[in-house]
């Protein structure tokens, strides 16, 4: 586990195993911890793990201004610069993905895997959520509590809130902040990224689960055939597959990238 400080703040890193660089990019409202069941096959298959907890999640603090996506990915290359680590394979949950995509965009990732991440238009449905009026609905009334429940099967959903609810009760800008990355995206990102990322010739895949009920299977298939990609489907699986699906997730991941 690394305390690093980037911009000035604390951020934690959490890093385990050898081998080829593996960057594992959490989504929202959650933390590194969503990943705590897949470090161990991800590692014993041969990979260098970094899993950060993204600005103002977890135990990183936000950035300023909040929340650009191209603030997030400045402060993605500097915590890379730190580890002095060039290009790194990535896999991306939501917000993860869309980092991991535009990391790609920026020529510091290698291989590319994309969970529940809605690349081009498909975020305008997160979009509309966090807009005056629905926001009441899905941020004020519910907070994050909604998208940790409804993201894994019912089984899943206590231990799940039971590591990232205390931020959401101790942090009185955490829904704010949720809300505004939901804002990030500009219009002329949605429309160009999937163009951009289908010219580059980084090998990617979608790892997404059938019962996905934030950006359903139809979402999935058209960005895979936007990027000319192919997916890999969990059957069950919700939002937060890492956590709701780990072995399914990380035998999905190894299969996909490049042998250690």
């Amino acid at each position: 586990m690394h305390r690093l400080r980037i911009r000035g703040k604390q951020v934690l890193v959490r890093t385990a195993g050898q081998g080829p660089p593996l960057l594992l990019l959490h989504g929202v409202p959650t933390s590194s911890l969503l990943f705590r069941d897949c470090v161990e096959p991800l590692v014993n298959a041969g990979f260098s793990l970094i899993i950060p907890d993204l600005p103002g999640y977890g135990e990183s603090a936000g950035i300023e201004p909040e929340l650009r996506v191209q603030d997030h990915l400045d402060w993605m290359e500097e915590l890379l610069d730190q580890l002095k680590l060039t290009q790194v394979h990535v896999a991306g949950l939501d917000l993860g993905g869309l980092l991991a995509a535009g990391l790609c965009l920026r020529g510091r990732a290698k291989n590319v895997a994309l969970t529940s991440t809605a690349i081009g238009p498909g975020w305008f449905a997160a979009w509309a959520t966090a807009l005056p009026g629905p926001h009441l609905f899905f941020y004020k009334f519910y907070g994050g509590r909604r998208w940790l429940q409804q993201g894994v099967h019912p089984d899943s959903a206590e231990a799940l809130l039971a590591l990232h609810s205390p931020r959401l009760e101790s942090d009185p800008g955490f829904v704010e902040r949720m809300q505004n990355t939901a804002l990030a995206f500009s219009f002329g990102e949605w429309l160009r990224w999937p163009r951009e990322l289908a010219s580059t010739s980084n090998p990617k895949q979608l790892i997404w689960g059938q019962d996905d009920r934030f950006f359903p299977p139809w979402m999935a298939r058209r960005i895979a055939a936007n990027l000319d990609c192919e997916i890999h489907w969990i059957p069950g699986g919700r939002h937060h597959l890492p956590f709701g699906h780990a072995a399914a997730w990380s035998q999905a991941l190894i299969k996909f990238l490049p042998t250690p």
